[in-house]
């Protein structure tokens, strides 16, 4: 459900893949849907304007929703209504509350919701994890991500209040979840829209996640930055700790104790990465009973991070994390 530049790469990402077919697609922008069908072949019969004549016209396992994200909840549920299992874009929704409704629909109705965080799913971000996991340098004192693009593609962002905060930065604070594999406790910070920026709302930010031992955390990002850089996310990461430093930049991972340079650390080995390991994922767990890794009621406490850097910077105070 949706078809613009994120939805297509679904379809794309969907015919790839061995055991999945799309059985339909549905966009409210009706001439595009009937282009875009054209253009590949698929049956103008199995393409629909509304979710609501999809349910009542084909027989499907799962929906992949790649609407915007205000109407996530309407789209999810319906979907959940009809016995779908679904695949969610980020972000879940646009509050905690109404995410929050979501997971606890799919949870009644006995159905998967996986949310589109793919970014965790890439060779750096497991090395890091790893690297966090064994220690090699000691306890971590404290942690610096970075995250510098330039977006130029027009889309609903464009208008977004917090267009970096809500729809980018969750990429980075689910990562930053992965990769530490804890829970920050409470967020302050402030954003602010740079000169030139093609966007409404704050593209910009300076935010500070503190954990329950007092490991202070600070993200700061720029979505209007004066470049494409993606690897990494764009991002660098810095992990400071008792004994060195792990830094994370250009997708590769390096290491060095305090005095020492830095030596670069072969990275994990993954067969999946990114959307290609969220669709494997997802059909998996529909057909073996489990559940996947970027599941909603884990994706919750990334939502909480989003949702609290907001109120954070728009109170004005220090807010503390739930989910």
């Amino acid at each position: 459900m949706g078809l613009g530049h994120v939805g297509k790469g679904w379809v794309r990402r969907i015919a790839r893949y061995p055991d999945a077919q799309c059985v339909a697609w549905v966009e409210v922008d009706y001439p595009g849907l009937m282009a875009h069908a054209d253009e590949h072949g698929f049956d103008k019969d199995r393409c629909f304007a509304s979710l609501d004549d999809a349910i009542d016209a084909v027989t499907a396992d799962a929906a992949v929703v790649a609407t915007p994200p205000e109407v996530h909840e309407e789209s999810c549920l319906k979907a959940l209504h009809a016995g779908w299992h679904v695949l969610c874009e980020k972000p879940l929704s646009v509050s905690l509350d109404s995410a929050r409704k979501m997971v606890e629909a799919a949870e009644a109705a006995g159905r998967i919701l996986m949310v589109g965080q793919n970014r965790r799913f890439l060779p750096y971000a497991a090395t890091l994890r790893r690297l966090v996991q064994e220690a090699p340098l000691g306890g971590i004192n404290q942690v610096f991500v970075t995250f510098h693009h330039q977006f130029t593609r027009p889309s609903f962002r464009d208008s977004m209040e917090h267009p970096l905060l809500v729809d980018m930065a969750n990429h980075h604070f689910d990562v930053i979840r992965h990769v530490l594999r804890r829970e920050p406790v409470e967020v302050r910070g402030f954003t602010w829209n740079p000169r030139d920026s093609r966007f409404v709302g704050d593209a910009s930010a300076s935010i500070l996640f503190t954990f329950a031992d007092g490991m202070p955390l600070i993200y700061q990002g720029n979505w209007c930055a004066p470049d494409c850089d993606m690897t990494s996310n764009g991002c660098t990461w810095r992990i400071e700790c008792q004994h060195g430093v792990m830094v994370a930049r250009d997708d590769r991972v390096f290491m060095g104790n305090i005095g020492d340079q830095l030596t670069e650390v072969a990275l994990e080995p993954m067969q999946r990465e990114l959307g290609e390991f969220l669709i494997h994922d997802f059909c998996q767990s529909i057909t073996d009973g489990g559940m996947p890794v970027t599941n909603g009621r884990d994706n919750l406490n990334s939502v909480a991070m989003v949702f609290g850097a907001v109120e954070a910077v728009d109170t004005g105070k220090i807010v503390k994390l739930r989910n």
